[in-house]
């Protein structure tokens, strides 16, 4: 599975990996979106890639020892079978030798998945053998270009998930072309350089629907709803996931103040880990978040999360979801199971009990937050509310709560 426990006894159930576990979960990505063909001109840096191509048994390869030879075969491949073909070439000059034929690949339409090796960051510019700027050589030619530097952290990991499936999904979708993922791998290529408390599971890296009523996704009993930044009315949003019956984290990026009615919405601005205890599956629904409570608690979540987003683009900076659709529309595609009530009530409670606390101290003394808190009660209904400042967005994202009807805010 590209993982190997760990066996320092004093981090038992971590887990240590390095480059040759991480060439296996990305050729593994590639047989899974369909690629069936993989040229590879040899070298030493690109040592992961290749073996993990020679191994895997869906993948027809083929070896090269031209560089430039290669991104033509490859070329015509994808013209002749109208299928995304893989090229592995090592560090150094073997990159700018597929330019020409990403060139082609570019205004011909066709789905080239570019894997290079590369020297990490340390050994560019200081006179080490193969080691060149190549991370954006092939960009103004490709539909998406990604450096991989190696990774520090369980986050980083998952970015490299996130990044591949995001290079996959542009070579091979609506508009298909050549895509370059730049992998600096550092030797020994066996050494371990990670070992996170839990391991993503990078094997399914995330996929996009950009049909999102033709993909279906299921609603658990135990999801939590969240909203963020959205172009689209927010309230109409609402609206649709409140048949859900699912805690709704109503975020202060989705620029709506009041209260929702029967929405069953939960602050984000201030949430303990306790009450997201029993939580199986998270629908993030929209873009950017603003509170900062609630993303500490996300960067550790490693469970379902389902992204629906308004377009194509990455909006996932902790690159957290296993499945993104693309659409709004794509709520109306939910298979909904049956809610746990009792769930349900832990956040309600919460809700109830923080907007107590906070009606107290807003209104105790004379502050900041007691002068926003007076603001939004007082605010005529025909006037529109705008927010700026650091400071001033998150002390509204509290206080919102307390406006007397539900109404969007611009913020910057």
């Amino acid at each position: 599975m590209g993982r190997v426990e760990s066996q320092n006894s004093g981090d038992i159930g971590s887990f240590i990996v390095n480059a040759m576990a991480l060439g296996v979960e990305v050729i593994h990505a590639l047989a899974t979106a369909g690629v069936q063909h993989v040229g590879v001109a040899p070298g030493s840096r690109s040592t992961p890639l290749a073996v993990a191509v020679a191994d895997n048994s869906s993948i027809e390869h083929t070896v090269h020892f031209d560089e430039r030879g290669l991104g033509f075969w490859a070329v015509g491949v994808a013209q002749a079978k109208r299928v995304p073909v893989g090229v592995i070439v090592t560090s150094g000059t073997a990159v700018a030798n597929l330019l020409p034929a990403v060139i082609e690949a570019n205004y011909s339409g066709l789905p080239l998945i570019i894997l290079s090796a590369d020297r990490p960051q340390e050994l560019i510019d200081v006179g080490a053998n193969q080691a060149i700027r190549q991370s954006r050589l092939l960009a103004e030619h490709c539909r998406f270009a990604v450096d991989l530097h190696v990774p520090s952290s369980a986050h980083e990991v998952r970015y490299w998930a996130s990044a591949i499936a995001e290079a996959i999904h542009r070579a091979i979708g609506p508009t298909p072309g050549p895509v370059h993922i730049n992998f600096r791998f550092r030797e020994p290529f066996h050494a371990p350089f990670i070992s996170p408390s839990k391991f993503p599971d990078i094997r399914m890296p995330a996929t996009k629907s950009l049909e999102s009523r033709a993909n279906t996704f299921r609603v658990d009993s135990n999801a939590i709803i969240i909203i963020g930044a959205l172009v689209a009315d927010p309230t109409i949003v609402l609206s649709q996931v409140r048949e859900w019956n699912r805690p709704i984290l109503l975020d202060g990026a989705s620029g709506i103040s009041g209260t929702f009615p029967g929405g069953n919405w939960v602050p984000t601005d201030y949430c303990p880990p306790s009450i997201f205890e029993g939580v199986e599956q998270i629908i993030h629904i929209g873009g950017r978040l603003l509170s900062k409570s609630l993303g500490q608690w996300l960067s550790h979540w490693d469970g379902d999360y389902v992204h629906i987003t308004e377009t194509s683009d990455r909006q996932d900076p902790m690159s957290l979801a296993k499945t993104q659709i693309v659409g709004l529309d794509g709520i109306l595609s939910a298979q909904v199971d049956l809610p746990d009530m009792l769930f349900n009530l832990r956040f309600s409670k919460w809700s109830q009990y923080f907007t107590a606390k906070l009606s107290v101290a807003a209104s105790s003394e004379w502050s900041e937050l007691g002068l926003l808190y007076e603001v939004i009660r007082r605010i005529p209904e025909s006037w529109a509310g705008f927010v700026g400042n650091s400071l001033t967005v998150r002390l509204w994202s509290y206080l919102r709560g307390f406006a007397p009807t539900v109404r969007r805010w611009g913020m910057n």
